[in-house]
């Protein structure tokens, strides 16, 4: 065991234990405070871009096809992705896929063609949700 008085003995591990990698950690952040600075003054577009700009729709299928009108608030210039998940009940959800359902953007409308593997879907719950990059407010 290394003498903690000692200052020519080295590392301490007493230290080491209590203190852990916390220099490593301070010194990170020191070199990165202008970038957190900036992230940080600036949170209510961080806000935005993680939900104002998440557009949802829903409607129910009766057939195996489906048209889903987009929300009015997406603006088709600043669609990034579309997304659309199936809900079949009890907890029960399938994502498209070759063997559950395909979906494209046709006139504003998300058309959804339902595969003949799961029977289920023909009568699921689709909600489809569109992200839209912001739009620049300057």
């Amino acid at each position: 065991m290394l003498n903690s008085f000692n200052p020519y003995g080295g590392v301490n591990p007493l230290i080491d234990k209590v203190i852990g990698n916390a220099y490593e950690i301070v010194k990170y952040v020191a070199r990165y405070l202008r970038e957190i600075r900036y992230v940080a003054e600036n949170m209510q577009y961080v806000f935005a871009a993680a939900n104002g700009n998440a557009h949802r729709a829903k409607a129910t299928a009766n057939s195996a096809s489906l048209s889903i009108p987009l929300p009015a608030t997406v603006d088709l210039a600043l669609l990034q992705a579309v997304t659309v998940m199936a809900n079949v009940g009890g907890g029960t959800y399938y994502f498209p896929g070759k063997d559950t359902f395909n979906f494209g953007i046709s006139g504003g409308n998300v058309v959804i063609s339902i595969g003949a593997v799961v029977p289920a879907l023909t009568t699921a719950e689709y909600t489809v949700v569109a992200t839209t990059y912001l739009a620049d407010e300057g």
